[in-house]
């Protein structure tokens, strides 16, 4: 009985954006995904997701420039965001945090 909540999959890897679709469908989200940070801003615009798994480095736009244009509109501050990264380095968490991420997911 609860509502179906809107994920938004933002990566340029189609094997990473399989696995994600592939971890969150059995749970009953409403999935889309976006191959770089202007695609992601776009849907977010139109579609209003209640969480975007972010990508850091994409072509086009980069994860931390899309998360910085998301959180400037007036919806984007309700969104939750969640970067991806496959950097693992401590020192890059800050200004990942500080763009506007809730949390930082490091991939394998």
């Amino acid at each position: 009985g609860q509502p179906r909540h809107r994920l938004l999959i933002v990566e340029d890897q189609p094997e990473n954006r399989l696995l994600l679709r592939r971890l969150l469908e059995p749970f009953g989200f409403e999935l889309r995904e976006a191959v770089n940070g202007q695609e992601a801003v776009a849907l977010f615009e139109q579609w209003h997701p209640d969480l975007i798994w972010m990508d850091i480095r994409m072509p086009v736009m980069d994860g931390l420039e899309a998360i910085r244009r998301i959180r400037a509109t007036p919806a984007g501050a309700q969104t939750k965001i969640v970067a991806l990264t496959a950097h693992a380095l401590e020192e890059e968490r800050e200004p990942i945090m500080a763009a506007g991420c809730d949390d930082l997911v490091r991939k394998p």
